[in-house]
């Protein structure tokens, strides 16, 4: 069985976080082959996470200085995710195909009612809606599959490159919501 501790310092190094030793530890084990469980501890010791999954090992990131972002697989180019602020002690619903977090807000991409794809920028810890935007994005069996890149910029701006139109054209677009 393998186990897989990784410390707040590893964390932060990939993600050039500041490094908060009150953050909460996240676990990754192995089960049995192609069986993993992933857990968040907060700061008293308390398993606010057990998720086990099938195949796709969970990863996470910083997003902020206190927020984590736990991501499990669930196809190709198919993911759900989970947020959790070690100060606040808040967890998110979770949210299928983010694209980008800044610990406030995320954006992800999902078909309308209509079947329109479009990127919506929520906030994290609740159902706020803070901008829904439509572009000519490619028709895809999966709407993960359009995003290339994204990153939330700050001052209610997205840089995103996708896939546009029925030709799968390449664009590159930073965005103010």
């Amino acid at each position: 069985m393998k186990l897989i501790v990784l410390l707040t310092l590893m964390l932060c190094t990939l993600s050039s976080c500041a490094v908060n030793t009150s953050n909460p530890i996240i676990t990754i084990q192995e089960t049995t082959p192609d069986f993993y469980i992933c857990n968040i501890t907060n700061k008293n010791g308390d398993i606010i996470l057990s998720e086990t999954t099938y195949r796709l090992e969970p990863t996470y990131e910083y997003v902020s200085n206190t927020v984590i972002e736990v991501s499990i697989g669930i196809g190709t180019a198919l993911k759900r995710s989970i947020y959790y602020d070690s100060e606040t002690d808040y967890l998110s619903c979770w949210i299928y195909d983010s694209i980008a977090s800044d610990g406030f807000v995320v954006a992800y991409v999902t078909a309308t009612s209509t079947g329109q794809l479009a990127i919506v920028i929520q906030s994290v810890f609740s159902d706020d809606i803070v901008a829904t935007i439509y572009r000519d994005f490619s028709p895809v069996a999966n709407p993960g599959g359009i995003i290339i890149s994204a990153e939330l910029l700050g001052n209610n701006a997205l840089r995103v490159a996708y896939l546009a139109g029925s030709e799968f054209e390449l664009k590159n677009e930073t965005i103010q919501y």
